[in-house]
């Protein structure tokens, strides 16, 4: 998720703690848009390691809006088969559904019926490839998926994004 569809506005912190402190990744809104996500055999799911909320720096339902909210900009709306697996375990916790470990993406794989060949994993980190790996699903990293081929790019599309209260979902 961070790192992949969304960064963290806020310096040095790790994830956004609330709809206040993220943005979208550059290409991802319209590469995302692009897919019809609600047709045939075409599911968008996320799977991510929520070490926010298992160090209780951020509830599991607010870690889970965060992402729903980061799917709906990144998409224009959430897809009605969208399915978001976390793994809300400490850092360091030993969870079979911690990445790199492949649990989450086998589940989904289940959920979804489909085999590993049929799926693809964007990742953006070592520990995501590890997992798509393990769970011997294809995976590509974001960089390339989304077409940030300059790294300096990237950080100066960063900078000239100001946080804005439109990504922001009714948290009741």
């Amino acid at each position: 998720m961070d790192g992949t569809l969304r960064f963290t506005t806020v310096p040095g912190q790790k994830y956004p703690l609330n709809c206040h402190q993220w943005r979208l990744m550059p290409h991802v809104a319209e590469m995302l848009r692009n897919t019809r996500w609600d047709t045939g055999r075409r599911w968008l799911a996320v799977c991510s390691n929520q070490l926010g909320v298992g160090d209780r720096y951020l509830s599991r339902g607010v870690a889970r809006e965060l992402i729903q909210d980061t799917v709906a900009a990144a998409v224009g709306y959430l897809p009605t088969h969208t399915i978001i697996a976390m793994c809300t375990c400490p850092e360091g916790a030993s969870c079979p559904r911690m990445k790199p470990n492949p649990g989450m993406l086998q589940e989904l794989l289940q959920h979804y019926e489909v085999t590993a060949a049929e799926a693809l994993y964007v990742v953006d980190q070592l520990l995501d490839a590890k997992a798509a790996r393990r769970a011997g699903v294809p995976f590509t990293y974001a960089a390339e998926f989304f077409g940030w081929h300059r790294p300096e790019s990237l950080a100066q599309e960063r900078r000239s994004r100001a946080p804005t209260d439109a990504l922001c979902s009714d948290i009741s």
